[in-house]
């Protein structure tokens, strides 16, 4: 990086000390060449950050216990290494391979195993964030996901029926 500054003030150097038109017109196109070189460091440096961010996030994944997605979001409930919850969002069109719009660490889950129902708490500063998980006793194979969110003000409260994008019924 330091000898990419350095190329870009000798170039500019030239570029203020030279008198000619023709080579004024070359200098101008080496420093939109050096600009156009900067910007694509930039983006790599971006995406290797990003790369970096993901093996983070996923490196200290036990087991995931659920995945699911509606039009609006793609959920992952997993358990960690350390044995807490981990709640991650993608709001669509992101997917699983891109950075999490929300992360929420030690959740709680509640089984009841009656009705073959779990059920993930998370909460932030203002929400609470539920994720059911219902295996079906009638329909062999079906998992019904739902996913709530309610402000912890009482004012909002959002739900919807998510779609379950595991592989097996039982995790």
């Amino acid at each position: 990086m330091k000898a990419f500054h350095f190329v870009m003030a000798i170039v500019l150097l030239s570029h203020i000390s030279c008198n000619r038109v023709d080579h004024k017109g070359k200098l101008d196109q080496v420093v939109l060449e050096l600009a156009n070189a900067q910007e694509a460091l930039k983006h790599t440096e971006n995406e290797r950050d990003m790369k970096t961010s993901l093996i983070e996030l996923y490196k200290n994944v036990k087991t995931n216990l659920v995945l699911c997605d509606n039009f609006d979001f793609t959920i992952r409930v997993d358990r960690l290494v350390n044995d807490s919850l981990r709640y991650t969002c993608w709001k669509k069109p992101k997917s699983t391979y891109d950075i999490p719009d929300l992360v929420l660490d030690f959740g709680t889950k509640f089984e009841n195993s009656t009705d073959d129902r779990q059920e993930y708490l998370f909460s932030n500063a203002d929400w609470n964030y539920s994720v059911e998980r219902i295996i079906s006793k009638d329909v062999s194979n079906t998992v019904h996901i739902f996913l709530e969110i309610k402000n912890k003000d009482g004012k909002e409260n959002y739900a919807w029926k998510m779609r379950d994008l595991s592989n097996s019924s039982v995790q």
